[in-house]
């Protein structure tokens, strides 16, 4: 019966589930003159902080029509690199180191106003805070705000569509806002094959705070589409496998690119009460322009490894531990950045 149970619950996962593409994880802030390119911390902040982009979650639990859920997380993390801190750059000298550890809050709460036998919709919110044991200026307060909305065209095919309203401080400053909407088409092929495709717009408006002082320069639209196919096996275990690719224009055109972003994840529940998930995402980002500070247009690659196991030990409390891997390599040495998170969080869900 256990067996059962657990391959239901990988198949609502399966069908809830939504892979995070939008978010760019190459942003750098720009600088005014090669001094403060050479010296200014590069920032990988978006809109789902610290590496939690995709977490399948076991605490929203799928098997309980209710119309409202929430969940609260609290733990820490030990992060190696919270500036972004390219290799080999000196530190600028007004920040004493660039690893810290850190205390984070999660919030999240959801409301079903709505749900008929073809349509539903739901409102939902997010509260995230981290407070660092050293590193004040890079305390992070995230608000996002969201409107879905879902409609089943067959019993096979779902048209899901989400408006979402984010802000970020960082050290207490705005940080950016952001307005994100699109459609996904969902096709459920077979009970164990899914395929998701998708497309997103974002516009965001950055603003200049203490040590990003020309971060509002990257304001401006993001398009991508995406597509993700999943496919669940009897083990149980599901196998995630996605692409896609985005346009991202700014205030400068040194600034605008283009991206192409491959990812494969594997999740699996070696028992009833024990969920593992490993995820490797791969993505290539061209610059438009040649760099006015380096008089070099400017390419990236960057590999994010993430390991994610959540324990149940309650029908309240549930443990997680994640470790977070992220390689960034430039053809200009500056923006060469590694970032190692492991983390522990104790997770409440109501």
């Amino acid at each position: 019966m256990k067996s059962h149970i657990v391959h239901l619950l990988l198949i609502l996962l399966l069908l809830s589930s939504s892979v995070v593409f939008a978010e760019d994880t190459t942003d750098t802030s720009s600088n005014q003159n090669a001094t403060a390119q050479k010296y200014q911390p590069q920032v990988n902040f978006f809109p789902i902080p610290f590496a939690f982009g995709y977490l399948i979650d076991l605490a929203e639990d799928t098997t309980v029509r209710k119309p409202w859920w929430a969940r609260l997380k609290l733990g820490f993390q030990h992060d190696d690199n919270v500036i972004m801190n390219s290799k080999g750059v000196p530190l600028p000298p007004d920040i004493p180191q660039k690893d810290d550890t850190r205390f984070i809050a999660d919030l999240n709460a959801k409301y079903m106003f709505y749900k008929s036998q073809r349509f539903e919709t739901a409102i939902s919110y997010s509260l995230f805070q981290s407070i660092h044991n050293e590193l004040d200026d890079f305390n992070v307060t995230q608000n996002m705000g969201e409107l879905m909305g879902q409609y089943s065209i067959t019993p096979y095919i779902d048209l899901k569509a989400v408006y979402t309203f984010h802000h970020m401080l960082i050290g207490g400053d705005t940080f950016d806002t952001a307005h994100m909407v699109g459609p996904t088409l969902k096709i459920k092929e077979s009970p164990n094959l899914a395929t998701h495709i998708e497309y997103k717009y974002r516009d965001t408006d950055y603003k200049d705070v203490t040590h990003f002082a020309y971060n509002s320069e990257r304001t401006g639209e993001n398009n991508l589409v995406g597509i993700t196919q999943y496919v669940i096996f009897p083990a149980p275990a599901m196998l995630r496998i996605g692409y896609s690719t985005d346009k991202e224009t700014t205030r400068q055109e040194y600034l605008d690119s283009t991206g192409n972003k491959g990812l494969i994840g594997l999740t699996i529940m070696p028992s009833a009460t024990l969920l593992m998930d490993f995820s490797w995402e791969y993505s290539k980002r061209d610059y438009k322009d040649v760099n006015p500070y380096t008089n070099a247009k400017r390419s990236d690659t960057t590999a994010v490894m993430t390991f994610t196991a959540t324990q149940h030990i309650s029908d309240i409390y549930w443990l997680n531990m994640r470790l977070y891997y992220m390689q960034n390599n430039s053809n200009l040495e500056q923006f060469d950045v590694t970032r190692f998170v492991p983390s522990l969080m104790l997770e409440m869900k109501y």
